[in-house]
Order: structure tokens, then C-alpha cells, then sequence
């Protein structure tokens, strides 16, 4: 599913990725009287363009779904932030930051 937050930046988007993270940690899900741990991986992204605006949502997507995969091939049960900035006039049009993927706390 995709959630989109305006003017949300990285550390906004890791209280979120958080909160999320373990609320579905905790929830009791059940089959057959038998309690089944459901966990998440979780990619988020921030971004900010300077100038053109057609290949952002694109871009800031694509993102996303990189941070969920890295996110995944962590451990599951955590979540990862990245950051776009796409200037399309400068030499390297499109930059990407990472966080690290978040550890879950015990």
C-alpha cells in the first residue's frame, strides 16, 4: 500500500515508519486459535525537485520501492528512509541518500 504525507522530511518519515512498523508488530492476528506474528518491511521516501516535475512522482516511487528492498533483504521488521533530489539542470541530475535500515528495539 502507499501512504503519501505532504511536507513530511526523513526524520518525520521515520516516526512514521516506526509507528507503523510496530503496531503491526503488535497486532494479534489468529488462525485456528493459533496466534500467527505478521511483521513488515517498510520503504519510505522524501524528495525535492528543482524544476521539471514530470519524472518526480515517478522517481520518488521508484524510491520508495528501493528503500522497501533493502528494508527486506535487512532482517524484515524494520524500515529504511531514502532521499531524492532531482535537479534536472545540475550534472547528476538525480540524487539518492539512504538511512540505514532501523534495528527493531527488544
Amino acid at each position: 500500500f502507499v501512504v503519501i504525507l505532504e511536507d513530511a522530511n526523513a526524520a518525520g518519515l521515520a516516526v512514521v515508519g516506526e509507528r507503523l512498523r510496530k503496531k503491526i508488530e503488535d497486532a494479534v492476528f489468529e488462525f485456528d486459535g493459533k496466534r500467527i506474528p505478521i511483521t513488515c518491511s517498510i520503504g519510505l521516501a522524501e524528495g525535492q525537485v528543482v524544476g521539471a516535475e514530470q519524472e518526480f512522482g515517478v522517481e520518488l516511487f521508484a524510491c520508495a520501492d528501493t528503500a522497501m528492498y533493502r528494508a527486506k533483504n535487512s532482517g524484515r521488521n524494520c524500515f529504511v528512509v531514502e532521499t531524492l533530489v532531482m535537479n534536472p539542470g545540475a550534472p547528476q541530475s538525480i540524487e539518492r541518500s539512504r538511512s540505514k535500515p532501523v534495528p527493531v528495539m527488544a
